[in-house]
């Protein structure tokens, strides 16, 4: 399978909360794409949020040069070869042969895909985004989201303004309720359900999503 006959097989569900994210967003913000796999989905906001600056990180080497090919040449769009955690280490990452998109840090369950391993450099979100001022964060890493919000604790915790954070859910149920607890209780997100998605939303910035 090549790159482009994934995105056309999995490119509606890769992109099935395209309207949700355009309108949390506004010209000059900053979205972060953790889990980029091969941009597509950073392609279709693109296209809504022209004005919006897009930092794309996806730590599959194979899959970080798809994004390089499709932004190498955006003024407003960044790519890293990096991968997040709740601490700064190497990771093994089990890549299915089957599904680009099926990356996982947690070996269980990829015994029915085929899959090859590359080992990660993963660093805490905390300790990456220095003073960036960041609207927007999209988290899809196949069960190892609630690991990756983890990192990002001690950089809420000095934040006046919180961003928009949608991260996928149905992996870990116990891990994703603490994880959702916590959001909600120490910082007052409110939590909506988007499908097996769920995005955290910051209390001042409600809004009429679709």
């Amino acid at each position: 399978m090549t790159i482009e006959q994934y995105e056309k097989k999995y490119g509606t569900s890769i992109c099935d909360n395209v309207e949700i994210i355009s309108n949390c967003l506004n010209d000059n913000d900053i979205l972060i794409d953790i889990g980029a796999n091969t941009g597509l989905l950073s392609v279709k906001l693109l296209e809504k949020n022209p004005k919006v600056r897009f930092i794309l990180f996806e730590p599959i080497k194979k899959y970080f040069d798809a994004c390089v090919n499709k932004f190498g040449d955006k003024e407003n769009v960044e790519v890293f070869n990096l991968g997040f955690s709740d601490e700064n280490k190497k990771h093994k990452f089990y890549c299915s042969k089957l599904n680009y998109g099926y990356n996982k840090i947690f070996e269980d369950t990829m015994e029915i895909h085929p899959n090859f391993v590359e080992e990660i450099d993963c660093i805490r979100f905390s300790d990456w985004v220095g003073d960036r001022e960041v609207n927007f964060i999209k988290i899809d890493a196949e069960g190892h989201d609630t690991n990756i919000i983890k990192g990002m604790y001690d950089w809420l915790n000095n934040l006046q303004h919180l961003p928009y954070i949608l991260f996928e859910g149905g992996w870990y149920e116990d891990l994703e309720t603490e994880t959702i607890n916590k959001l909600k209780n120490v910082y007052s997100y409110n939590i909506r359900l988007v499908g097996r998605d769920i995005l955290a939303v910051p209390k001042v910035k409600q809004k009429n999503l679709v």
